[in-house]
């Protein structure tokens, strides 16, 4: 039996807490280099169309040919855009609302080669495993959207491949759909394809169930001619944009990492709201790679008869391997977390165990109270998982690396079982 919409795991649009890896000061410090790129150093390569769409909305085109963005215009545009949004589906049901800490899964990429399941073989992907590939996405509640995951090499033509590859998409998922074009020529008749299949292009114009991921740059600060062709084509054919960096720290970006994360939000706040008013650069993901001794999982879930429930154990890959938990019911004492952790089989590891390094077991075992009191104190969190929980040495402590919650949008009456 299917499980109902607000049961699912990962149903669309789920609440979560916001990752802050970065203290407000060091992201303040990064938006400024970021201003200070685009006014300062620009962009380069500004294709005909894109300069002058761009110089009417008040960015100044230099006689080194690089196009600059005042900072009082970044600043401006960001004010003024939308604060929410939503990515239609062919069927209203698979509507997705942006906005907030909501979070949806989909898929993306450009493989092109594939495995194939029944055979074993490892070959070139073709338009009907892209096909295929949606109607699995279409069938499974935890994927929300499709973006096309391959690339398919049986397609010669760059115009047969992208009417191709759009109609495999929307012939195999009635979910939002992302897709990409080789040159502007081959948009309007993706087009004509999408007008026919919404009713007519006012009615596709309303629910636009179709996508554009767009690199419109090329890294280092220059533009990519035939993708902000596109962009302009697809922009003018009510088709959302989602704008693609690529830097590559060392090489086409600065080696230090906030240089790189600087560099790419010039890049991608360099069209904000040039070709569309209203246009919303909705945020920038940045995560800062971290090492420990071991990943452990530490989750709660209120269970509608024992209350909120605490559950410890290995985390990250080995969660989905190994079933090596230990639950208690909330709230948890400091003692009971200890013994909680000492029937962890994996945790053995982190006791010295033939020698290895020690982890610090008293800073996880402080999480696991920290959350069964969360949980205990905030009857509307249905559930909260933080995973992975990363070990490191005795007295470094821990670092969550990936946590999420689940929040009620009425608190439950009682005592909150």
């Amino acid at each position: 039996m299917p499980t109902a919409v607000d049961q699912d795991p990962a149903f669309a649009g789920r609440a979560a807490f916001r990752y802050r890896p970065l203290c407000d000061a060091d992201a303040a410090r990064i938006h400024d280099a970021a201003l200070a790129l685009l006014e300062g150093v620009g962009l380069a390569n500004a294709p005909a169309g894109c300069a002058a769409t761009l110089t009417r909305a008040g960015a100044r085109l230099g006689e080194d040919g690089r196009m600059r963005f005042p900072r009082g215009l970044v600043l401006d545009t960001v004010a003024k855009a939308a604060r929410r949004f939503t990515l239609h589906g062919q069927e209203p049901r698979h509507d997705l609302a942006l906005q907030g800490g909501r979070i949806h899964f989909g898929t993306a990429g450009a493989a092109v080669h594939f495995v194939d399941a029944e055979t074993g073989e490892y070959r070139e992907s073709l338009l009907a495993d892209i096909y295929d590939a949606a109607r699995v996405v279409d069938a499974l509640a935890n994927i929300h959207f499709f973006q096309r995951p391959m690339v398919a090499r049986d397609m010669v033509d760059p115009a047969d491949l992208d009417l191709n590859t759009l109609y495999a998409c929307v012939a195999g998922t009635t979910k939002h759909v992302g897709t990409s074009f080789t040159v502007r020529e081959n948009v309007a008749p993706a087009l004509d394809l999408l007008h026919a299949l919404a009713g007519g292009e006012d009615a596709f114009r309303a629910r636009p169930f179709v996508s554009n991921p767009n690199p419109f740059v090329a890294a280092p600060l220059k533009f990519a001619a035939n993708a902000c062709g596109v962009l302009e084509a697809c922009v003018e054919g009510g088709l959302p944009i989602l704008l693609l960096s690529a830097g590559q720290a060392g090489t086409s970006a600065p080696a230090p990492l906030a240089g790189t994360l600087a560099q790419a939000v010039a890049e991608m706040t360099a069209d904000a709201g040039a070709f569309r008013p209203g246009y919303r650069l909705t945020g920038v993901l940045v995560q800062e790679t971290r090492r420990g001794l071991a990943e452990v999982l530490v989750g709660v879930t209120r269970d509608p008869v024992a209350g909120p429930v605490v559950t410890v154990g290995m985390g990250g890959i080995l969660a989905e391997i190994y079933c090596d938990t230990v639950v208690h019911p909330a709230p948890v004492s400091p003692d009971t977390a200890r013994r909680m952790l000492d029937n962890v089989r994996g945790l053995a590891l982190l006791r010295g165990f033939r020698g290895r390094p020690r982890g610090d077991l008293e800073a996880l075992a402080d999480v696991v109270v920290r959350l069964s009191a969360l949980a205990t104190a905030r009857p509307d969190v249905i559930e909260a998982e933080i995973n992975p929980v990363l070990i490191r040495a005795p007295g470094e402590g821990v670092v969550a690396v990936d946590a999420l919650a689940v929040v009620a949008e009425e608190p439950p009456s009682g005592d909150g079982r």
